[in-house]
């Protein structure tokens, strides 16, 4: 969005990532062959493809995600992995 002036950032955008990411304590992942396989292998629910790596990674990673998009609670797959915030 940056690159779109709908944000204004204080420094380049990898810069400001990486100061983000050091500062929340956030830990940044890759996106691996296999997510991208399981991403556009989840049913046709969600169209945002962002959304579907980002489902696609709690399933690989066993990590817990907090509900925020109300159509992730459609993915069967994501039972056990949602956290309603």
């Amino acid at each position: 969005m940056a690159n779109r002036n709908r944000i204004i950032l204080s420094l380049p955008i990898d810069e400001w990532l990486q100061v983000a990411l050091d500062e929340s304590g956030v830990k940044s992942l890759p996106l691996t062959a296999k997510i991208a396989t399981m991403a556009a292998s989840l049913p046709d629910i969600h169209r945002d493809p962002v959304d579907r790596f980002i489902i696609a990674s709690a399933i690989e990673l066993g990590a817990t995600l907090l509900m925020l998009d109300s159509v992730f609670k459609h993915y069967p797959e994501l039972i056990g992995f949602l956290h309603h915030a």
